[in-house]
């Protein structure tokens, strides 16, 4: 048996500028919501996920520059663990930061309180 497991949520009651698409697989590349340009304040979730149940799901954050003191990207084991695989904040620039699951997916909390001044964050969705 297959058991699948979906996210949705209504767009009237998500944060303005978080992402139509809430669900990304392996080989997709996703954003902050105001990717290349200074940010507004947001909380988005995003659900990462591979079918194959025996794979796990890695994630690798390419490009991370936000304000330490008050915007993190929070990476969590699968879609409703509590379990914190990495927090980042702060400027990066241009990295290679893979996080890997223990299952096939991940949940990741992107919170920016501020925003001012800075770019966003660029990552891969990919499975191993």
């Amino acid at each position: 048996n297959i058991f699948y497991f979906t996210i949705s949520y209504d767009e009237s009651v998500a944060p303005e500028g978080c992402s139509d698409d809430a669900e990304f697989f392996p080989g997709d590349e996703i954003h902050s919501p105001t990717w290349g340009s200074a940010t507004e304040p947001a909380l988005c979730d995003y659900a990462l996920m591979e079918s194959d149940k025996s794979k796990k799901v890695i994630v690798e954050i390419l490009f991370f520059e936000f304000n330490e003191c008050c915007d993190t990207l929070t990476i969590y084991d699968g879609l409703m663990g509590t379990t914190v695989l990495k927090t980042i904040t702060g400027y990066l620039g241009i990295t290679s930061i893979k996080v890997t699951a223990s299952t096939n997916s991940i949940r990741m909390e992107w919170n920016a309180k501020s925003g001012a001044h800075v770019r966003g964050w660029h990552a891969k969705v990919g499975s191993v």
